[in-house]
Order: C-alpha cells, then structure tokens, then sequence
C-alpha cells in the first residue's frame, strides 16, 4: 500500500510539473521549453558592443540582448559560441503585439533538411 502511495505522488508531482507555466518573473534563459515571454515593459536601449576577435572556425558571433529575469531587463553581453551542427541559433528579440512586450528567447533551433527529390531522371 505504502508503495502504491508513493509511486502514486510520484506521478502526480511530474504531471505538475510538466504542466508548470512561466511567469512573468521566471528566468527566461533558464526555461528551455519556453520560447516566448510576455514582459511588463520594452527593452532598455542596447549598450555599444565591441565584437572580438573569433576565437576560430566554427563560432558564431551571437549578439547581446537583454534577458528578463525577475522581472526585470538584465543584459547578456554578446559572445562567441561554437555551432551546433544541424542547427541555427535564433537571436533574442522583443515584440510590442499591440498589448503586451514579448520577449524571444534564444535558442538553437534544427534545420530543416530538404528531401531528395523522388523524380528520378528518365532514359
């Protein structure tokens, strides 16, 4: 009895948290299964960035933006990051949608890989 408890709470506490929503203070970056974030204010303005030098083949300039963790703007400076074969990384970016801010959360998203062609030539 005590084990069918146990495994019983066991369920029920990962269907919870599967089902956990991001607030408006969650940390953004810190979210991998969310994309998207409503804000309760745009974006300050972007400090000057100086790029450096590539550290070499296979990084990727990825841009500074400002995050939204507890409910408030903090910045990312930009970086150098290796590439993820298969992937491209998508850059943060806020959205005014008419009501709210929306703040995107980078990631790396798979790319779409065209499919061979099934018209095959005919003699």
């Amino acid at each position: 009895m005590t084990i069918t408890r146990t495994v019983l709470a066991a369920l029920a506490f990962a269907t919870l948290a599967g089902c956990a929503t991001l607030s408006q203070d969650a940390p953004a970056s810190q979210t991998a299964s969310t994309l998207v974030v409503d804000v309760s204010s745009a974006p300050p303005a972007a400090p000057a960035e100086v790029q450096t030098a590539s550290p070499g083949p296979g990084h990727i300039w990825v841009a500074g933006y400002h995050d939204f963790i507890g409910g408030r703007h903090v910045w990312r400076a930009g970086r150098w990051v290796e590439v993820k074969p298969g992937y491209e990384y998508v850059r943060a970016r806020y959205e005014w949608t008419g009501q709210t801010w929306t703040f995107h959360v980078p990631h790396w998203r798979k790319r779409h890989t065209e499919q061979p062609s099934s018209n095959l030539a005919k003699n």
